[in-house]
């Protein structure tokens, strides 16, 4: 009797097996349950955006801006940029996962749009633009007046009044008169009878040390000294106390060399109190260093009217100044020195026929009238 139970166990374990196998035989010969399952939908692409692309940059001609944009999500991102127009030059590149990086070159004045794009699998694509203003500081007339002493005058002037009181200027045949070094100053203590006080001194030293760096874009590192007695040297500009009678009256604050290698700055100590003694210190610095007079008159240091001038270069000046700096001695007019390359061409050589700064009235002294 205690066998009969286990015999009955395992036929029923029999015909399950049985059923088992015959259900699966039954779906694999395309019985109700022989359709395979679809493969499960791939998830739905995560979205991915620029958190902080700027609205806007501005950028000079010739002059590189960079920005930097993140992604909402931290990818190995392909990105592109481009630009709708040649006022500008784009590139950019991937400083790390999610972030780029991209330059923006200034190529003329107006505007641009730029767009960039990022891509990355399982991602929405993420594209955005900003906006690029393009600014050219650059002014043709001042060029002209300030590095070449050329006049196209403006305020009223008419032709014939001009070329009759600031004389003939043909442009073409002018080159710049920069100084090829910063000069260093001896500060003359006194001329005949006149005299710079201790105070002067100081107020001499401290506008030759701002207008240089101001000029040239750099750090001064020249020598300034003082005491009696002229030096007359190589790379030494004098600067002396003189009276009105020397300068015509007392209306004319100072004069000074233009591009002197053995300068000479003259200040009048009798002159009106317009004269400002640390302004006309800088305009006449602005002339031992090369550089002419602006008679577009407004807030330029460089004006030949000494009325109330400004105790610093404009940035305009600043502009056009630092640009002759790095240009050099020598190098011919040209209407636009960042759109052409041009060499020097000073030489002392006058059987070849090329300008030289001998051609240049550089000896004669520039008078700094008030009026």
């Amino acid at each position: 009797m205690s066998h009969r139970p286990v015999r009955r166990i395992r036929v029923l374990a029999a015909g399950v097996v049985f059923a088992a196998a015959l259900s699966l035989l039954h779906a694999g010969c395309g019985g109700d349950g022989g359709t395979p399952s679809a493969p499960p939908a791939p998830p739905p692409p995560q979205p991915l955006g620029w958190s902080d692309l700027p609205g806007e940059i501005t950028v000079e001609v010739a002059e590189t801006a960079t920005f930097t944009a993140t992604l909402t999500a931290a990818v190995d991102a392909t990105y592109s940029i481009s630009a709708n127009s040649e006022a500008v030059e784009v590139s950019g590149e991937a400083l790390r996962a999610g972030v780029f990086q991209g330059s923006v070159t200034g190529v003329e004045a107006g505007e641009a749009e730029i767009t960039v794009t990022a891509s990355h699998t399982g991602y929405v694509t993420a594209t955005d633009s900003l906006d690029v203003i393009v600014e050219d500081p650059f002014d043709q007339a001042l060029w002209r007046e300030l590095v070449f002493d050329a006049f196209d005058c403006p305020n009223g002037f008419t032709d014939e009044s001009c070329r009759n009181f600031w004389g003939e200027r043909n442009v073409e045949d002018r080159i710049t008169a920069v100084l090829p070094f910063q000069p260093n100053f001896h500060v003359v203590s006194s001329f005949r009878e006149w005299r710079f006080t201790s105070s002067d001194t100081r107020t001499i030293g401290d506008a030759i040390r701002d207008s240089v760096e101001q000029i040239t874009g750099e750090t001064f590192t020249g020598q300034i000294t003082s005491g009696r007695g002229i030096r007359d040297e190589y790379g030494w500009v004098d600067v002396v106390p003189v009276g009105s009678e020397i300068l015509g009256g007392r209306t004319t604050c100072g004069g000074a060399n233009v591009g002197q290698t053995e300068g000479l700055m003259v200040v009048n100590v009798e002159g009106s109190d317009s004269c400002d003694l640390f302004a006309v210190t800088m305009h006449e610095v602005g002339h031992v260093l090369g550089f002419f007079h602006v008679l577009n008159l407004g807030d330029f240091i460089m004006s030949p009217i000494l009325t109330e001038i400004p105790a610093v270069f404009s940035e305009t000046e600043q502009f056009h100044a630092q640009l002759a700096w790095e240009l050099g001695r020598g190098v011919p007019y040209t209407p636009d020195p960042r759109k052409a390359s041009s060499s020097s061409v000073l030489t002392t050589d006058s059987a070849s026929g090329r300008r030289t700064l001998k051609d240049l009235p550089l000896d004669e002294l520039v008078h700094c009238p008030l009026h």
